[in-house]
C-alpha cells in the first residue's frame, strides 16, 4: 500500500474499494454550506461546516444513514451555539 498522506481522495476511495472491498459515501464542508444556502439558514464557515460533520455522526439514523434534511437540522443546532 502506499502512503496514505501521499494519496488522493480519489486513490483512497478506489484503494478501500478495490483492495478491501468497503465502501462507502462521503460528506464535505461543501455539502453542508450548498444545504445552508438552499435552504435560507445561516451559512457556515468552513470549520463550522467541519464540526456539523462531526455532530452528524453521532445524530444520523443507522435505517436511513445521513440526510439532508439531519444536514440541515444539525446545522440549524450547530449555529445556535
Amino acid at each position: 500500500m502506499s502512503d496514505i498522506t501521499k494519496m488522493s481522495d480519489r486513490e483512497i476511495k478506489d484503494y478501500l474499494k478495490k483492495d478491501r472491498g468497503q465502501y462507502a459515501i462521503y460528506w464535505c464542508t461543501e455539502d453542508v454550506i450548498m444545504n445552508a444556502e438552499e435552504r435560507d439558514l445561516k451559512i457556515p464557515t468552513e470549520e463550522q461546516a467541519k464540526n456539523i460533520l462531526e455532530s452528524c455522526l453521532d445524530y444520523h439514523d443507522c435505517n436511513y444513514g445521513m440526510t439532508w434534511e439531519l444536514l440541515a437540522d444539525v446545522t440549524v443546532d450547530e449555529m445556535k451555539a
